[in-house]
C-alpha cells in the first residue's frame, strides 16, 4: 500500500494491466480528458500523453477506493490521512476535487447508477464523497489551502471601467464593449451569455411603452423554455449604466443597411450573418471584451485588488433590487 505522493497508486490487482496506452475510447470530452489521463496515469504508475484513449475493458476494474485515495492524493500529498488530525490540512481546495471527480465519472462504462458495493460508478460512492466533504469541512475552518475567491465588483470600479472603454475612442471598446458591459450588468448574466443574444431575443415590453423585454437563452443553469422568461430593461438617467442607450449606440454605428441586416443575424455582438454559425463562435468577442475592461496596466494599479468580470453579476444584482422596485411603482 503507497502512503505518499512518490509511491503512487495502491490496489491495482483488479485493475487490467495495460501493456500500452490503449487507442481506442467510445467517447472524449476535451474539458475532462486532461484530468482524466492524470488520474489513470497516477492509477497505473505509468505516464500517459494526451493521445491516449481508454476503452471500458479498462476502465472496469476500478473501485471507489482507487478514486478517493487519488482525490486524498491530490488534497493531501498522501493516501494514509485521518481526518480526525487536525494538523493534517489540505492543500488544495475542494472544487479542483469535485472537477476531477466529474471528470473521472464521465468515463466510467456505468456512469448514471450508484455504487451498490459491486458495481455502479465508483464516483458516485460513500469513500469517494467522504473526502470532498473533509476538504469543504476543513475550508469552513479555514484550514489548509486559503480561498481564491474574488469580492464583487464596486460601482466606482464599474464607472472607471466604464470611462477608460469611453476613452478609448475605438468602435471595439467605446460602442461595443461598453454595450456588452451594460447589457451584463443590467441583465446579471455571464460575458458568455451576452455574447449569444441574439436581436430577435430583443422585444418591445407589452406593458410599458418606453421599456423593452429581453430573454437569456444561452444562460449554463437554463434547459428548458420556461426558465428564460422576459427580462425587463428600463432606460437611466446615469449614461453609465443605461443598457437601452448603449444598445442604440451599438446598432447605430454598426449598421450599414439598415435593420434588415440585423434580423439576418445570428449573434448580435458577431458580425457574422450565417445561420448556421457555431454558438462557440459567439464568444470569440469575449477575450476581447475581458481584455478591454479589467486587464490594462492602469486600472490594476489604480485599485489593486483581485477581479474577475464575473463579479459584474453579483454587482448587478444590486441594481436589479432597485428594477425591482421601480416596476412595481409603476404597476400600482
Amino acid at each position: 500500500m503507497a502512503n505518499n505522493a512518490n509511491d503512487g497508486a495502491f490496489g491495482l490487482e483488479d485493475v487490467p494491466d495495460l501493456p500500452g496506452a490503449p487507442t481506442e475510447q467510445p467517447k472524449y470530452n476535451r474539458d475532462y480528458h486532461r484530468l482524466f489521463v492524470k488520474f489513470m496515469s497516477w492509477l497505473h504508475k505509468r505516464t500517459y500523453t494526451k493521445a491516449a484513449r481508454f476503452q471500458p475493458s479498462a476502465l472496469a476494474g476500478i473501485q471507489p477506493h482507487h478514486v478517493a485515495d487519488y482525490l486524498k492524493w491530490r488534497a493531501y500529498g498522501t493516501t494514509d490521512v485521518d481526518f480526525k488530525d487536525l494538523e493534517q490540512n489540505p492543500t488544495c481546495r475542494s472544487s479542483p476535487l469535485e472537477q476531477d471527480k466529474k471528470a473521472i465519472s464521465f468515463y466510467m462504462p456505468i456512469k448514471g447508477a450508484t455504487w451498490n458495493g459491486t458495481s455502479g460508478n465508483p464516483t458516485k460512492s460513500d469513500p469517494v464523497n467522504e473526502v470532498v466533504k473533509e476538504v469543504k469541512k476543513a475550508e469552513t475552518q479555514h484550514r489548509g489551502k486559503k480561498s481564491c475567491a474574488t469580492r464583487d465588483l464596486t460601482e466606482t470600479e464599474y464607472r472607471k471601467v466604464v470611462h477608460e472603454l469611453y476613452g478609448k475612442g475605438s468602435f471595439e471598446s467605446t460602442i461595443r464593449t461598453a454595450c456588452m458591459l451594460k447589457q451584463q450588468v443590467h441583465l446579471i448574466t455571464r460575458t458568455d451569455d451576452i455574447s449569444k443574444l441574439k436581436y430577435s431575443d430583443y422585444k418591445p415590453h407589452p406593458d410599458f411603452p418606453f421599456a423593452l423585454s429581453c430573454k437569456v437563452h444561452w444562460s449554463k443553469n437554463i434547459s428548458e423554455e420556461r426558465q428564460c422568461p422576459d427580462q425587463i430593461i428600463l432606460g437611466s438617467m446615469d449614461t453609465d449604466f443605461c443598457a437601452m442607450l448603449g444598445l442604440a449606440n451599438y446598432m447605430e454605428a454598426s449598421s450599414t443597411t439598415g435593420m434588415a441586416r440585423w434580423s439576418g443575424r445570428c449573434f448580435l455582438f458577431t458580425p457574422e450573418s450565417d445561420p448556421k454559425l457555431a454558438p462557440s463562435t459567439a464568444t470569440q468577442p469575449t477575450a476581447t471584451f475581458s481584455r478591454l475592461s479589467f486587464c490594462r496596466l492602469h486600472f490594476w494599479l489604480w485599485r489593486p485588488s483581485l477581479l474577475v468580470f464575473l463579479g459584474v453579476t453579483a454587482f448587478g444584482s444590486l441594481l436589479q433590487l432597485w428594477q425591482e422596485g421601480w416596476v412595481l411603482l409603476l404597476r400600482s
